[in-house]
């Protein structure tokens, strides 16, 4: 947990993410507007920010979540996450041969501004309760 926490501590949640998911946003939006060799490089750079998005997710959790609620809210994360999941590879398929592929690029780049607005709301750094919990009683 040590090796974990700390280098995740370390990370600017909230310019971090800002920017990953800016870069996630901008890169859906070229790839819906290209073809050939750019849209593949698109796609590779909105790959990479999604996957890169992964560590500031764990971040906040680390951040803004109390030790003694940490594993219950990161159970309920993955729980979550692997239900959606499930559920939109399920229904990929139908809508992609249906509407076509611009369509998911265009469900994906609302979700990327939704993340974006959510993560803008972000404190600076934590509550002063969670620093409390974590170095001793407040003076």
């Amino acid at each position: 947990p040590i090796g974990i926490s700390k280098p995740a501590k370390s990370l600017h949640v909230r310019s971090g993410g800002h920017s990953i998911i800016t870069i996630q946003l901008f890169s859906i939006v070229l790839a819906i507007g290209t073809d050939g060799w750019l849209f593949y490089l698109a796609q590779i750079v909105f790959m990479a920010t999604i996957f890169g998005a992964v560590p500031f997710t764990d971040a906040m959790v680390i951040r803004f979540v109390d030790d003694s609620m940490r594993s219950r809210v990161s159970g309920i994360r993955l729980t979550i996450s692997l239900g959606a999941s499930s559920i939109a590879v399920w229904l990929i398929g139908p809508i992609v041969k249906q509407s076509g592929f611009t369509l998911l690029l265009w469900v994906m780049a609302a979700t990327s501004c939704i993340t974006l607005a959510v993560v803008s709301t972000l404190p600076a750094s934590p509550s002063p309760r969670s620093h409390r919990s974590t170095n001793g009683p407040a003076t």
